[in-house]
């Protein structure tokens, strides 16, 4: 099994290391549901007061793996986003601990929505942006940049 999301507690701080530096950390359906139950766990870990979600250094994550959206069988394609997995839709809002959000290099689609999630962000000088759904005639992955961004920089 291959190490994608990498879990630590050290003295209450919980840190969601996403791991995929060969793919710029662009997440898989695989890793997808890694990073929901890594999340959960660190919102249900005594020993975790706060939670530091981040990449291995030089990508936050590059979005979804677009390479990965043709293994998965069309009758389970959408499921993510169905009423019945609806505590899965936003798995850092869903943490009730604070996680903070340190970018270092593009967080891009899916990781630019994991950043509008955050309780509090900090970016790198080398930290990008980019809600590019649009481009790749993509829908966006969750909603969080289309209903949480807006109430977090504003309209205008």
């Amino acid at each position: 099994m291959q190490d994608w999301i990498l879990y630590d507690v050290e003295d209450g701080i919980a840190t969601v290391t996403i791991n995929r530096p060969e793919k710029r950390n662009a997440m898989s359906y695989a890793m997808l549901s890694d990073f929901i139950d890594t999340m959960a766990k660190a919102g249900e870990d005594d020993d975790a007061r706060v939670v530091i979600l981040t990449g291995t250094p030089g990508s936050f994550c590059a979005g979804t793996d677009l390479s990965d959206l043709s293994t998965r069988p069309g009758e389970t394609r959408g499921l993510r986003g169905s009423a019945e997995e609806k505590s899965r839709w936003w798995p850092i809002v869903q943490c009730p601990k604070p996680v903070i959000c340190a970018v270092d290099g593009p967080a891009v689609g899916m990781g630019a929505e994991f950043t509008s999630q955050c309780d509090i962000r900090i970016a790198s000088t080398r930290a990008r942006f980019a809600w590019n759904f649009a481009h790749r005639g993509l829908v966006p992955d969750t909603g969080a940049g289309s209903w949480l961004l807006p109430r977090l920089i504003g309209t205008s």
